[in-house]
């Protein structure tokens, strides 16, 4: 058990910048979304989805490896779903979901990106 532990806390600390790397990345594929929202509701969604994704990246355990190739691997995978313009967002299914924003009451029912993108949602 010992070595486990030391094994996820002894790592080369550049995979925490290849995270925080990845996660700019992200954010700032939301950030170019926000710029060409057409109305001011969609770009305070991908300005939640931005505030969302730093909330989640500054929550990770920086001294636990596994933690930190978790985190990169969810980010890799979010940020190869993304397309060059933000998709269109089925607002009807995102309002009736409840959400009030990134730190609002019901944020734990939000839309996210992956859901959007399926055809038929």
């Amino acid at each position: 058990m010992s070595d486990q532990l030391d094994s996820d806390r002894n790592y080369d600390p550049m995979i925490f910048d290849v995270m925080r790397e990845t996660a700019n990345r992200v954010v700032a594929t939301y950030v170019a979304w926000e710029d060409e929202a057409a109305d001011p509701r969609e770009a305070a969604h991908w300005q939640a989805e931005r505030f969302r994704t730093r909330h989640e990246v500054r929550a990770v355990d920086p001294d636990s490896r596994r933690a930190v190739q978790a985190k990169i691997a969810q980010l890799r995978e979010e940020l190869a779903a993304m397309s060059e313009h933000a998709p269109a967002i089925p607002w009807s299914r995102w309002q009736r979901q409840g959400s009030r924003g990134m730190f609002g009451r019901g944020c734990g029912k939000r839309v996210r990106f992956a859901h959007m993108a399926q055809p038929g949602n």
